[in-house]
Protein backbone atom coordinates (compact mmCIF):
# COMPACT_ATOMS: atom_id res chain seq x y z
CA UNK A 1 0.00 0.00 0.00
CA UNK A 2 1.04 3.54 -0.55
CA UNK A 3 2.05 5.64 2.15
CA UNK A 4 0.53 9.07 0.29
CA UNK A 5 -2.67 7.24 0.55
CA UNK A 6 -2.70 6.48 4.16
CA UNK A 7 -3.71 8.85 7.27
CA UNK A 8 -1.02 7.93 10.11
CA UNK A 9 -3.27 9.98 12.31
CA UNK A 10 -5.84 7.65 12.45
CA UNK A 11 -3.63 4.79 14.06
CA UNK A 12 -3.96 6.99 17.32
CA UNK A 13 -7.71 5.97 17.20
CA UNK A 14 -7.16 2.39 16.43
CA UNK A 15 -5.14 2.13 19.58
CA UNK A 16 -7.38 3.43 21.78
CA UNK A 17 -10.32 1.36 20.28
CA UNK A 18 -8.20 -1.66 20.50
CA UNK A 19 -7.37 -1.22 24.20
CA UNK A 20 -10.85 0.30 25.45
CA UNK A 21 -13.15 -1.84 23.34
CA UNK A 22 -15.74 0.67 23.19
CA UNK A 23 -16.02 4.00 20.98
CA UNK A 24 -17.19 6.13 24.17
CA UNK A 25 -14.21 5.34 26.23
CA UNK A 26 -11.74 5.69 23.15
CA UNK A 27 -13.33 8.98 22.85
CA UNK A 28 -13.06 10.04 25.91
CA UNK A 29 -9.17 9.25 26.20
CA UNK A 30 -8.77 10.94 22.57
CA UNK A 31 -10.52 14.15 23.99
CA UNK A 32 -12.36 14.06 20.79
CA UNK A 33 -16.51 13.52 19.87
CA UNK A 34 -18.24 10.44 19.66
CA UNK A 35 -19.20 11.28 16.08
CA UNK A 36 -15.59 12.54 15.06
CA UNK A 37 -14.88 9.21 16.18
CA UNK A 38 -17.20 7.09 14.45
CA UNK A 39 -15.85 9.29 11.25
CA UNK A 40 -12.32 8.16 12.22
CA UNK A 41 -13.33 4.51 12.61
CA UNK A 42 -15.15 5.10 9.23
CA UNK A 43 -11.90 5.98 7.41
CA UNK A 44 -9.64 3.50 8.95
CA UNK A 45 -12.06 0.35 7.41
CA UNK A 46 -12.10 1.95 4.03
CA UNK A 47 -7.93 2.33 4.18
CA UNK A 48 -7.51 -0.73 6.06
CA UNK A 49 -10.04 -2.64 4.24
CA UNK A 50 -11.47 -4.71 6.73
CA UNK A 51 -14.56 -4.21 9.19
CA UNK A 52 -11.87 -3.64 12.65
CA UNK A 53 -14.49 -4.16 14.95
CA UNK A 54 -17.81 -5.94 15.60
CA UNK A 55 -20.36 -4.20 18.14
CA UNK A 56 -21.12 -7.20 20.82
CA UNK A 57 -23.22 -6.69 24.26
CA UNK A 58 -19.91 -6.28 25.92
CA UNK A 59 -18.59 -3.80 23.56
CA UNK A 60 -16.86 -3.47 20.29
CA UNK A 61 -15.03 -7.24 19.70
CA UNK A 62 -11.83 -7.21 17.33
CA UNK A 63 -11.77 -8.85 14.34
CA UNK A 64 -9.31 -10.79 13.39
CA UNK A 65 -6.94 -8.49 11.49
CA UNK A 66 -7.50 -5.44 13.80
CA UNK A 67 -6.51 -7.91 16.70
CA UNK A 68 -3.26 -8.85 14.84
CA UNK A 69 -2.46 -5.09 14.36
CA UNK A 70 -2.38 -4.51 18.12
CA UNK A 71 0.62 -5.39 18.93
CA UNK A 72 2.59 -3.37 15.79
CA UNK A 73 0.17 -0.50 16.45
CA UNK A 74 1.15 0.00 19.81
CA UNK A 75 4.71 0.11 19.02
CA UNK A 76 4.75 2.42 16.71
CA UNK A 77 3.32 4.65 18.63
CA UNK A 78 5.61 4.15 21.74
CA UNK A 79 8.58 4.44 19.26
CA UNK A 80 7.16 8.08 17.76
CA UNK A 81 6.50 9.19 21.63
CA UNK A 82 9.79 8.21 22.64
CA UNK A 83 12.47 8.74 19.36
CA UNK A 84 10.63 11.54 17.84
CA UNK A 85 8.76 13.56 19.63
CA UNK A 86 10.44 13.43 22.71
CA UNK A 87 13.02 16.56 23.11
CA UNK A 88 14.00 15.67 26.56
CA UNK A 89 14.30 12.70 29.30
CA UNK A 90 11.29 11.37 31.12
CA UNK A 91 9.30 14.19 33.33
CA UNK A 92 6.96 12.51 35.23
CA UNK A 93 5.29 16.05 36.28
CA UNK A 94 4.01 16.91 32.80
CA UNK A 95 4.34 13.66 30.72
CA UNK A 96 0.82 12.63 29.87
CA UNK A 97 0.61 8.92 28.54
CA UNK A 98 -1.15 5.55 29.23
CA UNK A 99 0.86 2.50 31.05
CA UNK A 100 -0.84 -0.65 31.24
CA UNK A 101 0.06 -2.69 34.03
CA UNK A 102 -1.23 -6.15 34.82
CA UNK A 103 -1.32 -7.83 38.50
CA UNK A 104 -1.82 -10.91 40.37
CA UNK A 105 -3.88 -10.97 44.16
CA UNK A 106 -0.61 -9.98 45.94
CA UNK A 107 0.67 -7.09 43.36
CA UNK A 108 -2.97 -5.38 43.85
CA UNK A 109 -2.71 -6.11 47.73
CA UNK A 110 0.63 -4.93 48.28
CA UNK A 111 1.67 -2.31 45.60
CA UNK A 112 -0.85 -1.11 43.52
CA UNK A 113 -2.18 1.61 46.87
CA UNK A 114 1.54 2.94 46.95
CA UNK A 115 1.54 2.97 43.34
CA UNK A 116 -1.07 4.75 42.71
CA UNK A 117 -0.65 7.26 45.49
CA UNK A 118 3.00 8.27 44.39
CA UNK A 119 1.64 8.68 40.48
CA UNK A 120 -0.77 10.89 41.84
CA UNK A 121 1.58 12.97 43.44
CA UNK A 122 3.96 12.67 41.22
CA UNK A 123 2.99 12.60 37.81
CA UNK A 124 -0.82 13.53 37.86
CA UNK A 125 -1.25 13.71 34.25
CA UNK A 126 -0.25 9.78 33.61
CA UNK A 127 -2.79 7.13 33.64
CA UNK A 128 -3.06 3.64 34.99
CA UNK A 129 -5.03 1.14 33.39
CA UNK A 130 -4.82 -2.10 35.43
CA UNK A 131 -5.33 -5.97 34.07
CA UNK A 132 -6.10 -8.76 35.40
CA UNK A 133 -3.86 -12.15 33.38
CA UNK A 134 -3.62 -15.12 34.10
CA UNK A 135 0.50 -16.06 34.01
CA UNK A 136 -0.05 -18.29 30.26
CA UNK A 137 -1.11 -15.48 28.78
CA UNK A 138 1.22 -12.83 30.12
CA UNK A 139 4.31 -13.44 28.39
CA UNK A 140 2.22 -13.10 24.80
CA UNK A 141 0.86 -9.82 26.40
CA UNK A 142 4.36 -8.39 27.41
CA UNK A 143 5.64 -9.67 23.98
CA UNK A 144 2.90 -7.73 22.15
CA UNK A 145 2.59 -4.74 23.55
CA UNK A 146 -0.80 -5.44 25.40
CA UNK A 147 0.75 -4.61 28.12
CA UNK A 148 4.22 -2.16 29.43
CA UNK A 149 4.79 -4.07 33.01
CA UNK A 150 3.54 -6.79 35.51
CA UNK A 151 3.70 -6.88 39.32
CA UNK A 152 2.95 -10.22 41.47
CA UNK A 153 4.38 -13.54 41.52
CA UNK A 154 5.00 -14.91 38.65
CA UNK A 155 7.23 -18.36 38.78
CA UNK A 156 7.47 -19.40 35.28
CA UNK A 157 7.67 -16.69 32.56
CA UNK A 158 10.11 -17.02 30.07
CA UNK A 159 13.59 -16.13 30.46
CA UNK A 160 13.17 -13.49 27.42
CA UNK A 161 11.21 -11.66 29.48
CA UNK A 162 13.37 -9.12 32.19
CA UNK A 163 12.35 -9.51 35.44
CA UNK A 164 13.72 -7.29 39.20
CA UNK A 165 12.89 -9.27 42.60
CA UNK A 166 10.90 -6.63 44.54
CA UNK A 167 11.14 -8.19 47.81
CA UNK A 168 10.32 -11.09 49.49
CA UNK A 169 6.75 -12.74 51.22
CA UNK A 170 6.42 -15.84 52.92
CA UNK A 171 3.09 -17.54 52.25
CA UNK A 172 1.07 -19.00 55.59
CA UNK A 173 -1.61 -21.43 56.05
CA UNK A 174 -4.84 -19.13 57.87
CA UNK A 175 -7.22 -21.42 59.79
CA UNK A 176 -10.07 -20.05 62.07
CA UNK A 177 -9.80 -19.66 66.03
CA UNK A 178 -11.41 -22.64 66.46
CA UNK A 179 -9.58 -25.17 63.85
CA UNK A 180 -8.25 -27.65 66.02
CA UNK A 181 -4.75 -26.81 64.12
CA UNK A 182 -4.73 -23.10 65.49
CA UNK A 183 -1.66 -22.39 67.38
CA UNK A 184 0.32 -25.74 66.31
CA UNK A 185 3.29 -26.01 64.07
CA UNK A 186 2.22 -27.21 60.81
CA UNK A 187 4.32 -30.20 59.88
CA UNK A 188 4.58 -30.51 55.61
CA UNK A 189 2.34 -33.82 56.02
CA UNK A 190 -0.75 -32.20 58.61
CA UNK A 191 -0.23 -29.33 55.95
CA UNK A 192 -0.96 -32.17 53.03
CA UNK A 193 -3.36 -33.89 54.73
CA UNK A 194 -5.70 -31.07 56.16
CA UNK A 195 -8.81 -30.15 54.21
CA UNK A 196 -7.98 -26.85 52.36
CA UNK A 197 -9.59 -23.59 50.95
CA UNK A 198 -6.93 -23.38 47.76
CA UNK A 199 -7.35 -19.92 45.95
CA UNK A 200 -5.93 -20.65 42.10
CA UNK A 201 -5.15 -16.81 41.09
CA UNK A 202 -3.54 -15.90 37.95
CA UNK A 203 -0.16 -16.22 39.43
CA UNK A 204 0.43 -20.03 39.34
CA UNK A 205 1.83 -19.81 42.77
CA UNK A 206 -0.46 -22.89 43.84
CA UNK A 207 0.61 -24.80 40.82
CA UNK A 208 4.09 -24.84 41.82
CA UNK A 209 3.07 -26.08 45.81
CA UNK A 210 1.16 -28.64 44.12
CA UNK A 211 4.36 -30.05 42.19
CA UNK A 212 6.54 -29.60 45.73
CA UNK A 213 4.31 -31.67 47.42
CA UNK A 214 4.17 -34.25 44.88
CA UNK A 215 8.18 -34.45 45.03
CA UNK A 216 7.74 -35.62 48.70
CA UNK A 217 4.58 -38.16 47.34
CA UNK A 218 2.05 -35.96 49.26
CA UNK A 219 -1.31 -34.61 47.66
CA UNK A 220 -3.25 -31.81 49.43
CA UNK A 221 -6.62 -32.36 50.40
CA UNK A 222 -8.64 -29.41 48.35
CA UNK A 223 -11.60 -28.70 49.71
CA UNK A 224 -12.83 -25.74 47.38
CA UNK A 225 -10.86 -23.99 44.62
CA UNK A 226 -11.39 -20.32 44.91
CA UNK A 227 -10.44 -17.88 41.84
CA UNK A 228 -9.27 -14.87 44.78
CA UNK A 229 -7.83 -14.29 48.32
CA UNK A 230 -10.69 -11.95 48.85
CA UNK A 231 -13.12 -14.90 49.38
CA UNK A 232 -10.98 -16.85 52.16
CA UNK A 233 -11.80 -14.65 55.37
CA UNK A 234 -15.40 -16.03 55.64
CA UNK A 235 -15.44 -19.05 54.31
CA UNK A 236 -12.53 -20.17 57.46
Amino acid sequence: MDLKGVDLNLLPVLDALLRQRSATRAARELDMSQSTLSSALGRLRQQLGDELFVRTGRGLRPTSRAAALAGPVADILDRVRDQVLATRSFDPATARREFRLAHTDVGAFVLWPRIVRAVRSRAPHLRLALRVLDQPSLGAALADGAVDMAIGSFPRLPATLIQRRLFDRHYVALVSREHRLAGQRLSLRRFAETPQLVVHGNSGVQDVISELLAAQQLQRQDLLELPSYLMVPPLL
